[in-house]
């Protein structure tokens, strides 16, 4: 049965949306007037962002904040956050392909057409594409030490979690 992928329709928009999320407050409800005012993400690209949220898990049916939400604003635990956010959405990509996120962009356009039945030149198609290819930098401070074990117990780590088909 064919499934719909979540997408925005100005995909630039999730990208400013996290960036300002780490920086603002935490609040008790992500509604409209938070995108709004705090996220400065006006008119209609501001309100498909608390959907958009919704389905990344970042943000519960009521609008809260999820753990996962306030796991991202910690900057060590952000791209772990996200990886497992675009996991959540995007989990039928997943199941066909637990690798979608290193597939190059002709082969994710293939594989969300054979997900969700569409035309690979169907708009909504090429959004949802457009929304996957978010890029994210990971910022990762690194402890002083010169103990060779502790860098190769972090990254191993990071490999782990980030990289597995976990979540």
């Amino acid at each position: 049965m064919p499934v719909s992928l979540p997408y925005l329709a100005a995909p630039g928009s999730i990208k400013t949306a996290l960036e300002r999320i780490q920086q603002a407050s935490t609040p008790e409800r992500v509604t409209q007037d938070f995108v709004t005012t705090k996220l400065q993400i006006k008119g209609g690209t501001g309100a498909a962002i608390p959907p958009f949220l919704k389905k990344l898990g970042l943000v519960a049916s009521d609008g809260a904040p999820t753990d996962l939400y306030k796991q991202f604003r910690n900057p060590s635990l952000a791209g772990l956050a996200i990886a497992t956010a675009i996991k959540t959405a995007y989990r039928e990509l997943l199941a066909a392909n637990e690798y979608f996120y290193d597939l190059p962009d002709k082969d994710i356009l293939n594989l969300i057409v054979q997900v969700t039945g569409s035309e690979a030149n169907n708009s909504t198609t090429k959004l949802t594409l457009s929304t996957i290819n978010l890029a994210y930098t990971i910022n990762l401070n690194l402890p002083a030490t010169s103990d060779q074990a502790v860098f190769n117990a972090i990254f191993r780590s990071l490999k782990e979690h980030l990289l597995s088909n976990a979540g």
